[in-house]
């Protein structure tokens, strides 16, 4: 990704008066949360692989830091599908599923408990686990991002 295009990206979310901008293609996976009325820096962190000094891009963020990262194509992000608590381990204290480990297509991820009902989340993938987005017995949104897949 070309940090000239990435740099008039940025100015463009910047200037435009939406709090919260996700974008997603083949090449980039950003989030940037645009706050008015915060004091602009020096420095932001870009990651394509690890974070960096960027203040050479001559990009300005503000408390909430803008990341982009780079993903590769065979990356999928498990969302919540209802608001609840979610928890990660079973009646029995085993953990559903942990970083590294492989998941199939149908495979329960963890659990949401919402109005005293405890759903099952499954995994619409078949992959390895690179990443928990959440904490166990964290409140999670619709939609927030829970794991992310690599699939195989």
């Amino acid at each position: 990704m070309d940090y000239n295009v990435l740099n008039n990206l940025l100015k463009v979310i910047q200037e435009s008066n939406l709090p919260y901008v996700e974008i997603k293609t083949d090449e980039l996976y950003l989030k940037a949360k645009n706050n008015q009325d915060c004091i602009k820096e020096e420095k932001t962190y870009l990651t394509e692989g690890k974070k960096e000094d960027a203040s050479k891009y001559n990009i300005s963020r503000c408390q909430d830091e803008c990341v982009t990262t780079e993903i590769p194509q065979n990356i999928e992000i498990i969302t919540s599908p209802l608001v609840g608590k979610i928890s990660f381990t079973n009646q029995n204290n085993k953990q559903y599923i942990s970083v590294g480990n492989k998941v199939n297509k149908g495979d329960i991820v963890c659990t949401i408990e919402a109005m005293k009902m405890v759903n099952e989340i499954v995994s619409k993938y078949t992959g390895t686990v690179v990443d928990i987005l959440v904490k166990s017995d964290e409140l999670v949104e619709y939609g927030r991002e829970l794991f992310v897949i690599q699939i195989d």
